[in-house]
């Protein structure tokens, strides 16, 4: 190629041939390519010697959290799973007695090794562990499907010291089971991930409050929220199968079985879970029998679908705990905008163009999880604070994702995700302050995060830093425009 100047032409210098040594050598080498980081991948220019890099970074972030863990964290979770009458300065109630919703199973699969009712209390039987339900004394505290309590008589059968050291186990194996499939699912930002979580995880007193409490919601959001995530690989049979645990232990997690139904409006998906469902199910009859069933489903779930007007219950439906008619069509009712919700930007992602989209599709995705797992919150009649746990990974995935164009977007998310993490206290808005979280998580998703109407293009810019409309019309390597 020649380049006219003036009456000269300049001509490239001709290559110098390679001897075939060097040749081969040239061939060989690998040819250097600079680092992607998510600066560039967030569309900011790369910095070079300005500042740290993403890896950096994380890596920093993680020495601080192990640091607030060995200095602070761990001896206040050692305390919460070792106190019987709840923690100094904590809103936690004194039940007397360690892990006390743990005791709740136990005791029902010690009742079930019996051959009594789980459900009920046994006054006069003084083989039974007497363990009312706190607030409806005609009931009992397991107040859980049926499938697994051969798996709490397991537990009975065992010193209760052990036992809820190794149910402890259970739950944490859960919660890093979800971190571990949101870290291989998660593209080009699995160390971020990682931090993100551990710095949620150091931060939550939500988790204090559940490893407190002995709870099951780890064990059922860890597989409620993996479910979500490996959609759809191998068909969907893994997600299917998680869904149909989760929903065995706690009846919830069927909210998000709809969700992720109308959102990718997969209807085979449901048959799939009802599938693994239904196996899970008829395997159990031989072992409890088909009455126990029948009184959860037409006598303890509607006794239990009534919200308390307990400081702990961190639910917007608390306050209508002397209306519970009210209470219950609000939770249809907000449960209903969820699916509706979840169908509308289902709809909307499939046929938006990609630059018409307010975030990418991984980042789309994380944000109708989040949502479906707040307004599972928001409008659940019983929603204790150690239940927040359900927004760790979910919230590790979404707050390292690509954000929105919107500017402030990141900065509300982050808001809302320090009011959902935090201890609630005795008084006016301060004992609402996981509430109000879930509000501004759930506002700022359907404003900045879902396609629900005429998106603004994000921002993108090129490799070199410039803004698309800045390289718009700029001259090519070859002289073209």
């Amino acid at each position: 190629m020649e380049y006219p100047m003036g009456r000269r032409t300049l001509r490239p210098p001709r290559p110098v041939p390679l001897s075939r040594p060097r040749r081969a050598a040239a061939v060989a080498a690998p040819r250097y390519t600079p680092r992607m980081t998510a600066a560039r991948d967030t569309g900011a220019p790369p910095s070079r010697g300005s500042g740290l890099t993403v890896r950096t970074t994380c890596l920093l972030l993680l020495l601080l959290a192990l640091a607030l863990a060995a200095n602070f964290w761990i001896d206040v979770v050692a305390q919460s799973f070792n106190s019987p009458h709840g923690l100094q300065y904590s809103s936690e109630a004194d039940y007397g007695h360690e892990n006390f919703d743990f005791l709740q199973y136990y005791a029902g699969g010690h009742n079930w090794n019996l051959g009594l009712d789980p459900y009920t209390n046994h006054l006069g039987d003084p083989r039974a562990m007497l363990l009312p339900r706190i607030g409806d004394f005609s009931i009992s505290g397991y107040i859980y499907p049926p499938t697994y309590l051969p798996v709490y008589a397991a537990f009975s059968r065992l010193p209760y010291g052990l036992a809820r050291t190794l149910w402890l186990a259970l739950d944490l194996a859960a919660l890093a089971g979800a971190v571990t499939v949101a870290t291989l699912t998660a593209r080009r930002r699995r160390l971020a991930v990682v931090t993100a979580a551990a710095l949620l995880l150091v931060g939550s007193y939500p988790f204090i409050s559940h490893v407190y409490q002995g709870q099951i919601d780890m064990l059922v959001a860890g597989l409620s929220v993996s479910a979500f995530l490996l959609y759809p690989r191998w068909r969907g049979w893994p997600s299917a199968a998680c869904l149909a645990l989760a929903v065995a232990a706690k009846v919830t997690p069927v909210l998000l079985l709809a969700v992720i139904v109308l959102y990718f409006w997969d209807w085979r998906f449901l048959l799939k879970s009802a599938l693994c469902g239904g196996i899970l199910f008829v395997s159990s009859l031989p072992l409890i029998g088909l009455a126990l069933y029948r009184e959860f489903v037409f006598t303890t779930l509607p006794k239990v679908s009534v919200p308390q007007a307990s400081l702990i219950n961190q639910t917007s439906l608390r306050y209508l705990s002397n209306h519970p008619s009210i209470a219950q069509v609000a939770t249809v009712a907000g449960y209903a905008a969820l699916l509706g919700l979840a169908a509308l930007v289902g709809r909307s992602s499939r046929h938006m163009t990609d630059d018409r989209r307010p975030v990418p599709p991984d980042t789309e995705r994380y944000a109708v999880l989040t949502l479906g797992v707040s307004f599972m919150l928001f409008f659940s009649p019983l929603a204790w604070q150690m239940a927040y746990v359900w927004l760790i990974v979910p919230l590790a995935l979404l707050v390292t994702a690509p954000p929105p164009a919107r500017p402030g977007a990141v900065i509300w998310l982050g808001l809302g995700t320090a009011l959902a993490s935090v201890q609630v206290f005795a008084g006016r808005v301060i004992d609402m302050l996981n509430i109000i979280g879930l509000g501004v998580l759930i506002v700022v998703l359907l404003l900045c995060y879902l396609p629900l109407g005429d998106s603004v293009a994000p921002e993108v810019r090129s490799p070199t830093g410039l803004r698309q409309a800045d390289t718009d019309g700029a001259p090519t390597p070859e002289g073209h425009v």
